[in-house]
Formats: structure tokens, C-alpha cells, sequence
């Protein structure tokens, strides 16, 4: 019983938009515009019966939508700001990575043992950054090519 009343529900809300009024209108232009709600006309445009007829179809933007150049502008500070990151991340990574051969040269030589351990300190130090800078840019939002670029200066740190 309860799966019948949910039913009729449904069927009375899809009936109520199945059954909803389209208005018409044509602009100065000659331009159709379509509309569920005559008061969203835009200025200038005069209503028409419903008829066959050739014509363009125009689609009015509900007002609340901010306009497509508006979005793209707002979309523009956030791709720089990916893009520095992607930058900042990249010359991180040749950072730790030229860092890390030179302390793997410097861990060859000969030393007290003293300076030794200091040496392979640094190396363990370096490779905490990498991991460190790895998970960072796993919350980052890069493209599969910017992070295949840093992952393969990177891979120069052995685990």
C-alpha cells in the first residue's frame, strides 16, 4: 500500500511538469526566446502564439547565473595559482635532488667517522623531504604530465 501511495506521488509531480506552460517571444533581432515564466522575457521582445515557423533559438540565462566570461575570469587567479604551485614544486624536487648527490658524493669520501654519520643524517633528512613533498602533491591538483615530470626528478632519491 505504501509503494502505491509513493507511486501516485511520483506520477502527480512528473504530471505537474509534464503539463507546464512554455512562452514564446520574439526579439528585435528576430530571434525566438523561449521561456517557462512570460515576466523572464528580456526587454524588447514581443510574445507570439505558438506556431510553426523557422527561426533561431535562444536560451535566456536564468539571473542569478553570472555570465560565461564572468566564470572564466573567476577560473583564471585559480589556474595561476595551480600553475605557481606546480613551479614551486617542480624547482622543490631539483632542489632535493641535486642536494642529494651531492651528499651521496660527500658520503664516498674519505672522513672521520664523526662527519660520516652527519653525512648520512643529511641523506636521511633529504629523504624525508621528498616523502614530505611526494604527499603534498598528492593533495594537489596537477596535471598527470606536471606530476610525472616532478615524480621523475624525484625517482633520482632511491628509497
Amino acid at each position: 500500500m505504501c509503494k502505491f501511495a509513493v507511486l501516485v506521488l511520483i506520477l502527480g509531480f512528473v504530471n505537474t511538469f509534464a503539463n507546464a506552460e512554455t512562452y514564446r517571444c520574439r526579439n528585435s533581432e528576430g530571434t525566438l526566446v523561449f521561456t517557462d515564466d512570460p515576466a523572464r522575457f528580456p526587454p524588447g521582445c514581443r510574445p507570439e502564439e505558438k506556431k510553426d515557423g523557422n527561426g533561431t533559438l535562444s536560451v535566456v540565462p536564468s539571473p542569478s547565473a553570472p555570465p560565461a566570461p564572468a566564470r572564466a575570469a573567476e577560473k583564471q587567479p585559480m589556474r595561476q595559482k595551480g600553475a605557481d604551485q606546480a613551479k614551486e614544486w617542480k624547482e622543490e624536487a631539483q632542489k632535493l635532488a641535486s642536494e642529494y648527490q651531492e651528499t651521496l658524493t660527500q658520503r664516498y669520501q674519505v672522513m672521520p667517522a664523526g662527519e660520516k654519520r652527519e653525512v648520512i643524517g643529511r641523506i636521511g633528512e633529504i629523504k624525508k623531504r621528498r616523502d614530505e613533498l611526494r604527499r603534498q602533491i598528492a593533495g594537489g591538483t596537477l596535471s598527470r604530465r606536471e606530476r610525472a615530470e616532478i615524480e621523475e626528478v624525484l625517482a633520482g632519491i632511491p628509497p
